[in-house]
């Protein structure tokens, strides 16, 4: 088999998916680095074929990392991160208005909301003492 010419497939795969300022996989050294880990991908696959499984791995984990977490395809496939089981990270937001919010939106959201929340009692409290 033609080790250049499938690394080379999967890289120019991975790319259509990969965070565009995080993919440096069709670089010289990337794909050199690629070709050397090239049989260890292709026992990896276990006689399934090996772009097709590489392209699978590399999708599963840049659907299951968020978009700024995600490595350069170098580091990625330097430390074998091909071998991992990525499964997407299960939502705590459980469908709440502040879905796709940072930790730090929903907490300044929370405080808003308590805040007028605290107003709200205040007038209320007011216009019932008159």
């Amino acid at each position: 088999p033609d080790v250049h010419a499938a690394a080379t497939e999967a890289a120019a795969r991975a790319k259509r998916f990969w965070e565009p300022n995080r993919f440096d996989g069709l670089t010289a050294a990337s794909r050199f680095m690629l070709e050397a880990a090239w049989p260890h991908i292709t026992a990896a696959a276990n006689g399934m074929d090996p772009v097709t499984w590489f392209e699978a791995r590399c999708r599963a984990y840049c659907e299951a990392t968020p978009p700024r977490y995600v490595k350069k395809f170098s580091k990625w496939v330097g430390s074998e991160q091909y071998l991992t089981e990525w499964r997407p990270e299960p939502s705590d937001s459980g469908g709440t208005p502040d879905a796709g919010l940072s930790r730090s939106q929903r907490n300044a959201e929370f405080n808003k909301r308590f805040i007028l929340d605290q107003l709200r009692k205040e007038q209320e409290q007011g216009r019932q003492s008159c």
